[in-house]
């Protein structure tokens, strides 16, 4: 098993690891000029379990986005298994409109 701290969870990621007996893995990460996230996870995941630690607070878009990078990038490398720890999901508050015309977030 691997634990992979996302860049909004290193801290609980690494508790994590440390609990189950592990060390993290951790990524390299950035945000280019324009606003846009950058994410590189070790290309050493084949036929792994690989957990992905990432709360999606604050800047939900943000951090959504890195998982979703996260995720994709552990598949494409051949992970077997990929389980999110999601400690803060973001947009799961507004599940039923209110007034007209309002967008659900989850549905």
């Amino acid at each position: 098993m691997i634990i992979i701290p996302g860049p909004a969870s290193n801290t609980l990621g690494e508790a994590i690891a440390h609990h189950l007996g592990q060390e993290p893995v951790f990524i390299s990460n950035r945000i280019f000029p324009d606003g846009e996230s950058y994410v590189k996870l070790p290309s050493d995941l084949k036929g792994e379990t690989v957990v992905l630690v990432q709360t999606t607070a604050p800047e939900p878009d943000r951090k959504i986005m890195q998982l979703l990078f996260m995720a994709r990038t552990a598949q494409d490398l051949g992970a077997k298994r990929i389980i999110v720890v999601l400690p803060y999901m973001a947009y799961a508050r507004q599940d039923k409109r209110f007034l007209e015309g309002e967008s659900l977030s989850f549905d």
